[in-house]
């Protein structure tokens, strides 16, 4: 009898052990409430499904899901959160490459790290996606890691894609079919985007020709130093708040930006509006750059070299910036010009005679007065002297006339 139960407690416990060594293959059933918690890793063996008349919650509880390598991970065609967990996306062994979340209506992600072979995140035209303190990956330069042709959020967050060429963090993409027109809206909010491209956004083949557009609009965060900006035919980008970021935020950037150039080297001509605080840092090689500003912005230079720039609403003039000196540039900062002695403007050297007013040495007969009788200097103090004696000898003489 003893035996026998212990056979049974023995197959109990390698039953248990065989459960966790293997991962479920489908999601757990979503409560009364339409929440769905893993209790384990999950791989899937089949995309999961929400319907579009469904409202859902998948509590990813700090564990795994893992899609399959024939389909999406997640289609979602109603009102889902995903949050607290990883998603995994391995590489497809189809001919053909699947997006690991796939947004047709209303989609929100809190704290979900997202490792996809592919694009991490599609968002469908007319479609909604709010992703807030997550990251995002994608291994492959063929996609971006975020996919849009619709409106999303991205918020204190990571997206990181390949660096090779074509990768990118943000990929915004119109639709239109027929005369119905889609845009691509996405704001970025104090995130950090690295890839080949920190924004690739273009119309895209179905668009071609219509009014779509898309835009991009990104607000503090970083972007990495060796990142691009691919803004093509009818795309917009906006750049504001501080940010740090490669020089060439600069042409997107709107009033007010503080931009930290994280650049290695800037090459070429770099205008800087006035309205614009701009921060060099330490590292940042500059020697092959021209820099121009306006009257009004602020350069701040972290270098170990001067930065010289040329303030063109002050007739071009240039200023010298220390380094480790922050310099608002004003006029009176400006430094005057570098006189050019072939200049036909010269200003006169007030200490040399005019031309015109020179003495002829060649007339021999022609004196000049050392002594000019106009030099008060010398005809004040003998008149001075000349009325004293006067009056002292008027003086002796009533004296005498009294004797």
């Amino acid at each position: 009898m003893k035996n026998k139960k212990l056979l049974l407690l023995t197959a109990c416990v390698l039953s248990m052990g065989v459960k966790n060594v293997s991962a479920a293959t489908s999601m757990p059933a979503a409560d009364a409430n339409g929440v769905v918690k893993l209790t384990e890793d999950v791989t899937l063996s089949a995309k999961y499904l929400v319907a579009a008349d469904k409202t859902m919650v998948i509590d990813l509880n700090g564990f795994t899901l893992t899609g399959p390598t024939t389909n999406y991970a997640i289609d979602n065609r109603g009102k889902l959160e995903i949050k607290n967990g990883k998603i995994v996306c391995p590489a497809s062994t189809l001919s053909y490459d699947s997006s690991c979340i796939r947004n047709y209506k209303e989609l929100s992600m809190n704290e979900v790290d997202v490792n996809a072979s592919w694009t991490a995140l599609k968002n469908e035209e007319a479609s909604t996606i709010t992703i807030t303190k997550s990251k995002l990956f994608s291994d492959k330069n063929t996609a971006g890691v975020i996919m849009n042709y619709g409106t999303a959020l991205v918020e204190d967050s990571e997206v990181i894609g390949n660096n090779a060429y074509r990768g990118a963090a943000i990929y915004a993409l119109s639709y239109a079919e027929g005369t119905n027109v889609y845009n691509s809206t996405i704001t970025v909010k104090g995130s950090s985007l690295s890839a080949y491209a920190a924004v690739l956004a273009k119309q895209s083949a179905e668009s071609k020709g219509t009014a779509a557009k898309q835009e991009v609009f990104i607000e503090d965060g970083t972007v990495a130093s060796n990142a691009k900006f691919e803004i093509e035919d009818n795309s917009a980008l906006e750049i504001e708040g501080e940010i740090t970021a490669p020089i060439e935020a600069l042409n997107y950037a709107k009033d007010g930006t503080k931009l930290i150039v994280n650049s290695l080297k800037v090459d070429g001509e770099v205008e800087i509006p006035k309205s614009m605080t701009v921060t060099f840092k330490d590292g940042t090689d500059l020697s092959s750059a021209v820099i121009k500003t306006f009257l009004g912005a602020t350069i701040i230079n972290q270098t170990n070299d001067e930065v010289k720039v040329i303030v063109v609403d002050n007739e071009n003039k240039e200023v010298t910036i220390p380094s480790n000196t922050t310099m608002e540039i004003k006029k009176d900062e400006v430094l005057p010009p570098v006189t050019d002695p072939d200049d036909n403007n010269e200003p006169e050297d007030p200490t040399e005679p005019d031309e015109d007013n020179k003495p002829d040495n060649t007339n021999p007969d022609e004196t000049i007065d050392e002594n000019p009788k106009t030099n008060d200097g010398i005809v004040l103090p003998i008149m001075i002297t000349l009325l004293g004696l006067g009056s002292i000898l008027v003086a002796f003489r009533k004296v005498l006339l009294k004797r």
